[in-house]
């Protein structure tokens, strides 16, 4: 089954999402969050880190993966990195963020996010605002 990628690339990029990735035909999931990190003295340019849920706590079990170029959506491994190119993990994320940057539809895949505003994380009640992934004041900031 065909599925549009509902969520703009704000979302992604916000600097706050978290969003899972579901398999239609075996129901299995992958839960991701990308970060802004913020500047230091060591990296004084921000980066947008992605990291994959790994263990039963949905708040604090997150492994990092790597970092994130937001104008390509292609994902560049560190030395930090404990997955490599051909890890599932790696491998579902590539794939999404091809389908975010050409079609935006996924084959038998669908991608959701948990509520909340992609770019500053407070939970989204606005019906527009949930289907986008995004909050009307950071919308109003980001699309203006």
């Amino acid at each position: 089954m065909n599925n549009t990628i509902d969520l703009d690339k704000q979302f992604f990029f916000g600097g706050n999402a978290t969003f899972t990735v579901e398999s239609e035909k075996s129901g299995e999931h992958k839960t991701y969050k990308i970060r802004r990190t913020k500047p230091t003295p060591r990296f004084p340019n921000p980066s947008l880190m992605l990291s994959l849920l790994s263990g039963p706590c949905n708040e604090t079990n997150y492994s990092y993966i790597g970092i994130v170029n937001e104008e390509t959506g292609s994902l560049r491994l560190t030395k930090a990195s404990k997955r490599n190119e051909q890890s599932p993990d790696v491998l579902t994320f590539n794939w999404l963020m091809k389908h975010l940057f050409t079609d935006k539809v996924l084959m038998n895949a669908k991608v959701h996010h948990e509520g909340k505003c992609g770019v500053c994380a407070r939970k989204l009640t606005v019906p527009e605002s949930i289907l986008r992934g995004i909050g009307p004041e950071c919308w109003s900031r980001i699309a203006g």
